[in-house]
């Protein structure tokens, strides 16, 4: 219990699966969360059941592909808590099509969430994070399918493989700026990403993985609290050994 007392959390994509367990996992270890998610009321609902926990959470709509929308949340975020220590990134779309079936339109929505969010949110987040002082968190979760690949789903891997190598450069730069932040990726299984959303809409999480989303919110508590305070530049693979096979 407190690995990250007393600090501040943003949390994208709270609303779904592997995001919710983010969120519940952070507010539970004593940070102050605040969820967001294309859904309000699903960012709502995870909000009220940290509520519910005597936790502290605030939450809010975002699209996580618009610029605009990042001021908007990171105004919200400092005028509820001040400052920000923490940012999770596990908005993310899924999409496992052939490479005939898949169309101009899936490729762009998976990049508009997965890659243009993430970078949006290191552009704007991290000067944030420098204000407050403190030793900062920056995490990602994202996929397994980034360093290896998967038969009908060569969009998504392909960006995903964008983030990781995104997530080192982060990390180079914030050690160089010597801001005390620390970025690292969570590269998950291709079971838990049935969790995530597709363009199509919510994708529901089979019972037999919600373990796997936990030990993936377990993970990011891990990144997010000092006990990781010399990893960086890091990918940390949760997959049951599906890449190694």
């Amino acid at each position: 219990m407190n690995r990250v007392r007393d600090k501040v959390a943003l949390v994208t994509g709270a609303g779904s699966a592997v995001g919710r367990a983010c969120a519940l996992r952070l507010a539970a270890e004593g940070a102050a969360v605040f969820a967001t998610d294309s859904a309000e009321a699903a960012a709502r609902a995870t909000a009220e059941q940290i509520g519910k926990s005597n936790g502290r959470a605030q939450h809010a709509a975002q699209q996580v592909a618009d610029a605009t929308g990042w001021t908007a949340t990171l105004d919200a975020v400092k005028r509820a808590y001040g400052r920000l220590d923490i940012v999770v990134n596990a908005a993310q779309v899924y999409l496992k099509k052939s490479i005939r079936d898949t169309t101009l339109a899936d490729v762009r929505a998976i990049e508009d969430t997965n890659f243009v969010g993430c970078w949006l949110a290191a552009k704007h987040a991290l000067p944030m994070m420098r204000e407050g002082g403190a030793r900062g968190s920056f995490v990602v979760v994202s996929s397994v399918l980034g360093q290896v690949g998967l038969a009908d789903a060569a969009a998504y891997g392909a960006i995903a493989g964008a983030i990781r190598i995104f997530i080192q450069s982060v990390a180079l730069e914030c050690g160089a700026k010597n801001d005390g932040i620390r970025a690292n990726a969570v590269l998950a299984g291709p079971e838990p990403l049935h969790g995530l959303s597709s363009p199509a809409g919510p994708l529901a999480l089979p019972q037999a993985l919600q373990g796997s989303a936990e030990t993936i919110a377990e993970t990011v508590v891990y990144l997010a609290s000092d006990e990781s305070r010399f990893v960086t530049a890091s990918a940390i693979v949760i997959d049951d050994g599906y890449s190694a096979a």
